[in-house]
């Protein structure tokens, strides 16, 4: 079995997870960031790291009502991580895979304590 996450911490960028495997979360490292996605309801949820030894820094968070904008957000980032259009192309393919393998929204706790208290 090829280990990805050994191409990660030499900073190859590569997806950490098989997109088709279909994880509950997207996964993607290299250019010194980490982008870890979600489908949460309805939304498309984003975040961003900087590795900086064992820990991620300034990390930023997006949603998305468009599954299109979560990928194309992906591009952007890997693009801008790595100066390479190409990688952020592949990151978004990967991406897309991921997003057309969760047709289902996952609901959380939160969201059916919310709905439960309405």
């Amino acid at each position: 079995m090829h280990d990805r996450r050994r191409l990660h911490v030499r900073g190859m960028p590569s997806p950490i997870h098989d997109p088709f495997a279909a994880p509950d979360l997207f996964a993607w490292g290299g250019g010194g960031i980490v982008l870890l996605g979600e489908r949460i309801n309805a939304r498309w949820v984003l975040a961003r790291g900087w590795r900086q030894a064992d820990r991620l820094n300034d990390v930023r968070r997006w949603s998305f009502a468009d599954p299109r904008a979560f990928a194309g957000q992906v591009r952007r980032l890997v693009r801008d991580a790595t100066g390479d259009p190409a990688a952020g192309r592949q990151a978004a393919a990967v991406a897309l895979a991921w997003i057309a393998a969760h047709g289902t929204p996952r609901t959380t706790d939160h969201d059916r304590a919310l709905k439960a208290d309405s």
